[in-house]
C-alpha cells in the first residue's frame, strides 16, 4: 500500500506507510534513533570551511579530503600566533640584555672611536622597537592596540639587522660572533610578519 505525499519542493513523494510505520515505532521505543537521525541531518547541511570561506555542500555530500571542518576564529589564531610571540619575546628580552650588557662594559665592538659611535647611533632604533615588541606582547589580544605595536616593532627590529649587516659587508668584517645575531634580527620578523598577515588574511576572508 503506498500513499501519496508532497516533499519540499512541492513534489508528490511515494512511501510506504508500512516502512513509516516501522520507523515510528523504532523511534518510540528508542528515543535515540530520533536523536541520531536529527545528528545526521546537521551533519548533511553544515556548511564546510575550506581555506577560510564557508562553501554549503548539498545534503548527503561529505566534504572534499582539502576542506577542513574547523574555521579560522580569533581563538585559534591566538593559538596560532603563540610560537611567533615566544620566539619574540625572547628575541626582544635578548636585545635588551645586549644593550644593559654593553652599558655595563660587558660586550664592546672595540676600542675604535668610530665603531663606538656607530654602535651607539643603534640606539634608538634598537630601544623603540624593544619597547613596542614588549609592550605590544604584555598587553595581550584583547587590547586592540596590541597587534599593531607588535607588527611595527617586527620591521624595525629587522632594519637594525639589516643597517648593521650592511655595515659589516661593506667593511668586509665577517666575525660570526655579530653576523649571526643579526641576521636572527633581520630574518625572523620578515617569517613572523609573513605569517602573521597570512593569518589576518584568513580572518579577514572568514569574516
Amino acid at each position: 500500500m503506498v500513499t501519496p505525499l508532497l516533499g519540499a519542493d512541492g513534489r508528490p513523494v511515494v512511501t510506504s506507510t508500512l516502512s513509516m510505520t516501522a520507523k515510528m515505532r523504532r523511534i518510540a521505543a528508542d528515543p535515540r534513533v530520533a536523536l541520531a537521525a536529527a545528528g545526521r541531518k546537521q551533519h548533511a547541511q553544515r556548511p564546510a570551511v575550506c581555506r577560510g570561506r564557508i562553501a554549503h555542500l548539498p545534503a548527503g555530500r561529505e566534504p572534499p579530503p582539502h576542506v577542513s571542518e574547523i574555521p579560522m576564529t580569533r581563538t585559534h589564531s591566538g593559538r596560532t600566533l603563540r610560537p611567533i610571540k615566544r620566539t619574540m619575546l625572547v628575541t626582544d628580552l635578548g636585545f635588551l640584555a645586549y644593550w644593559g650588557a654593553t652599558v655595563l662594559g660587558l660586550i664592546s665592538v672595540g676600542s675604535d672611536e668610530f665603531l663606538q659611535q656607530w654602535n651607539w647611533s643603534f640606539i634608538g632604533l634598537d630601544l623603540a622597537a624593544i619597547g613596542l615588541g614588549l609592550v605590544g606582547l604584555a598587553l595581550g589580544p584583547r587590547r586592540p592596540v596590541a597587534l599593531p605595536m607588535i607588527i611595527v616593532a617586527l620591521p624595525l627590529t629587522s632594519a637594525a639587522g639589516l643597517m648593521a649587516l650592511n655595515f659589516y659587508l661593506i667593511r668586509g668584517e665577517y666575525s660570526l660572533m655579530w653576523w649571526i645575531p643579526n641576521l636572527w634580527l633581520f630574518a625572523f620578523p620578515i617569517v613572523a610578519l609573513a605569517k602573521l598577515f597570512r593569518i589576518l588574511a584568513l580572518i579577514e576572508s572568514a569574516d
